[in-house]
């Protein structure tokens, strides 16, 4: 793996994205990331000279999450944005290891002819707890050391075990949490437990009862850097 990061979105498509950002708020978490999203990909795209030469423009990649859906939706660029946001599909429970796995099965997938490829940034945006946050968590305690990867076999599935084993586990996860309440606070306390074992590659970011897109978007594109 290179010095360069290669961003990619892992978002959660649950239920509960529906529900408001804030407590009285009229806007939905799903709804601020809608309006947050445009601004990052123009921002990323100004400041990518490569983009004109992909065959799609190129983009911000992004993965969805659920226990109903976990989809590839690609990369995601101001001149697709509405296309691509419309083929996002909600609901369901926060299981978020099949989504991780679907990520990593797709990097590879995209850079498998590069010797030298850009490292994972894993930018995930959630507002809940994990039911699958256990093992999850044994994951993120082992990125960057790839000797560890051993100790978490028999906790994660065959496929995304190989997968550490092929990025040597050199892959940083950044985890941007949205809402209000206890299960914002329940969140971002474990994810916040998770990043002080592991500081150099695993970080969390609250974004609790933020409802301004701009502020949402720019937080994000910090993250991404």
């Amino acid at each position: 793996m290179s010095d360069e990061l290669e961003p990619i979105v892992l978002f959660d498509v649950t239920t509960s994205m529906n529900w408001p950002v804030a407590e009285g708020s009229d806007t939905s978490r799903r709804g601020l990331l809608q309006e947050a999203f445009p601004i990052i990909v123009s921002t990323l795209a100004a400041a990518d000279s490569q983009a004109e030469k992909e065959a799609d423009g190129g983009g911000l990649m992004v993965v969805t999450f659920s226990t109903d859906h976990t989809v590839v939706i690609g990369d995601i660029n101001p001149n697709n944005y509405q296309k691509q946001w419309d083929k996002i599909k909600w609901g369901g429970g926060t299981l978020i290891l099949p989504g991780f796995k679907k990520l990593l099965q797709n990097f590879m997938k995209e850079f498998a002819d590069e010797a030298d490829k850009p490292t994972p940034a894993v930018i995930v945006l959630t507002d809940g707890e994990a039911t699958d946050y256990l093992n999850f968590s044994k994951v993120l305690a082992i990125l960057g050391n790839p000797d560890a990867i051993s100790t978490i076999k028999k906790f994660v599935d065959p496929e995304l075990y190989q997968l550490l084993l092929e990025t040597r586990a050199h892959i940083y996860v950044k985890m941007a949490i949205f809402g209000y309440g206890s299960e914002h606070d329940t969140a971002y306390k474990q994810y916040d437990i998770a990043s002080q074992a592991n500081p150099g590659f695993v970080s969390v970011q609250s974004f609790a009862e933020e409802t301004d897109p701009n502020v949402v978007a720019k937080g994000l594109l910090a993250m991404m850097a």
